[in-house]
């Protein structure tokens, strides 16, 4: 397994964890506030699957658009087609909202100045 150091390995209270893809690829969950390839992961509470499928496709839809609404939609029709239920998704930077979501079924990540908040809707 592949390690990162988070500060000075000489100063005591360095911590060991292990590389976000590192992790991905062995299908475990994100720390919080994790970030791996632009994607700053603030919360986390998608079932591992999910989680892997959103971030992966989240990330190649903000290299290939700039537009929030197309990414936005995008992500919304891609969760939708592999998982069950309704989904929604929120991509801005200013934006206030206030959402209900299915328990466990909510992810916010930062992408440079862009926040984006995926959540399956009941």
């Amino acid at each position: 397994m592949v390690f990162r150091i988070s500060h000075d390995s000489r100063r005591e209270g360095s911590e060991v964890r292990p590389l976000p893809e590192v992790l991905l690829a062995e299908g475990k969950k994100l720390p919080a506030n994790c970030c791996w390839d632009g994607l700053q992961v603030l919360k986390d509470d998608l079932p591992e699957k999910e989680e892997h499928c959103a971030l992966e496709k989240l990330r190649r839809l903000l290299n290939k658009y700039t537009l929030e609404k197309e990414i936005a939609q995008k992500l919304k029709k891609r969760m939708e087609k592999v998982f069950e239920g309704h989904w929604s998704c929120i991509v801005g930077s200013s934006f206030g909202c206030f959402v209900s979501h299915v328990e466990h079924e909510y992810l916010h990540v930062r992408s440079g100045r862009k926040e984006i908040i995926l959540y399956r809707s009941a």
